[in-house]
């Protein structure tokens, strides 16, 4: 009679045993796909802002560039300074204490 309670309770018990095992299989899976889409969404973020901060750099680099600089005034339409102009004050016109 021992035995076949034994038989019994194996016979429940082991099922059960597989069913959680299997379920816990397959939630460690999903998480863990869930971490390797997560993953590459990072990278390709990372990977667009590497380019990103590549383009800004030679961007920088351009805008630092003495010629590039002089073009853009010239195309802004500055023109060369010859003769500057001081405006003279009287000193009537200034306050005093």
């Amino acid at each position: 009679m021992a035995k076949n309670k034994r038989i019994k309770l194996t016979a429940t018990i082991f099922p059960a045993l597989l069913i959680a095992l299997g379920v816990l299989y397959i939630f460690q899976i999903v998480q863990l796909t869930e971490a390797g889409h997560t993953i590459g969404q990072k990278q390709e973020s990372i990977d667009g802002l590497k380019k990103e901060t590549a383009s800004m750099e030679l961007t920088l680099s351009e805008n630092r560039n003495l010629n590039n600089f002089e073009d853009r005034i010239k195309e802004k339409g500055y023109n060369e300074v010859i003769k500057i102009d001081y405006l003279t004050i009287p000193s009537n016109a200034l306050a005093s204490k």
